[in-house]
């Protein structure tokens, strides 16, 4: 293969990746789908560095569609976040804003 090369093959699943596509397609966004993906993993990157450094002692547990669930190590805790509605709950502060749901939604795999 040349050095000089600008590309590479990444390799995903052909059904997942023409679901997305016609979606993304449906949404007139300006812009080809393949960069639209890199962008997407740029910034979940940037939001997992983010949370890595503000909350090193949270971790990520998922819920069978029904939230996502924080486990805070140093409180020995587990907080669930999910969506009722609208609005953002989180198990220990309801509405209120809480590094919970700051966490969460800045997680990417957090989808309510």
């Amino acid at each position: 293969m040349p050095n000089d090369r600008n590309y590479t093959n990444l390799t995903v699943n052909r059904d997942r990746a023409e679901k997305y596509r016609d979606v993304f397609e449906s949404l007139k966004i300006n812009q080809t789908f393949n960069t639209w993906v890199l962008d997407v993993i740029e910034s979940s990157l940037d939001k997992m560095k983010f949370i890595k450094k503000n909350f090193p002692s949270y971790s990520f547990a998922e819920l069978d569609g029904e939230g996502f669930t924080i486990i805070d190590k140093t409180k020995d805790k587990i907080f669930r976040i999910h969506y009722e509605g609208k609005d953002l709950i989180c198990s220990e502060h309801g509405k209120t804003v809480c590094n919970h749901k700051l966490y969460a939604s800045f997680h990417p795999k957090f989808l309510g």
